[in-house]
């Protein structure tokens, strides 16, 4: 099922994604409803994991030392859920991205300084046998950042079954479990979940 996501919804996520600090009535008066609407409907997109979380964006090349790469790896395909269990455990990778083409996962790692890389590459990537090669690029400098989806007013949301996680296409079936609203694909699903 596509729950399409109105242009309250849209302009609200806009505002929140260029500053997650901005009161609920600036919000408000920015798109011309009421305090309660807005509230409502972060609340529910938040719910919907439409929203995963509120936090701050870090300019890294403010900070007077330090230095981000981006590595592409090429990893065996049926070993690709592994690789990124073991990366995402290592402190200095802030992201990991699934990729097509020759290289399948692209990490992007920030470390200390330009000199900590080789020992990331050597004492830490290449422990993992699954990776087949590599290709390191240094961030220089960084022209434009912007965190998340281009949001479009056209723009759907695509419901899973919160019981057997597959895409929900017909009647959607909700029941609140501890507290939180949760939706399901049929009523066999919801009657599962205790």
């Amino acid at each position: 099922m596509l729950l399409e996501l109105d242009n309250i919804d849209i302009n609200i996520l806009k505002i929140l994604q260029k500053n997650s600090r901005i009161s609920l009535k600036a919000i408000s008066k920015l798109v011309k409803t009421s305090v309660p609407t807005v509230r409502t409907r972060i609340e529910k997109m938040f719910e919907l994991g439409i929203i995963k979380r509120f936090t701050i964006a870090i300019d890294s090349q403010k900070l007077p030392r330090g230095t981000e790469a981006f590595i592409s790896l090429q990893v065996k395909l049926p070993e690709v859920k592994e690789v990124v269990e073991v990366l995402s455990k290592m402190d200095e990778v802030t992201a990991i991205y699934h990729t097509s083409g020759e290289y399948n996962l692209i990490i992007r790692v920030w470390l200390q300084d330009i000199r900590s890389l080789p020992d990331f590459i050597i004492c830490k990537l290449s422990t993992i046998e699954t990776i087949r090669s590599f290709q390191c690029s240094i961030l220089v400098e960084s022209f434009k950042e912007h965190y998340g989806p281009v949001l479009k007013h056209e723009l759907g949301l695509k419901l899973l079954c919160f019981y057997c996680r597959k895409d929900i296409t017909d009647d959607l079936v909700t029941k609140t479990i501890n507290g939180a609203e949760q939706y399901f694909c049929c009523e066999t699903c919801a009657s599962a979940i205790r």
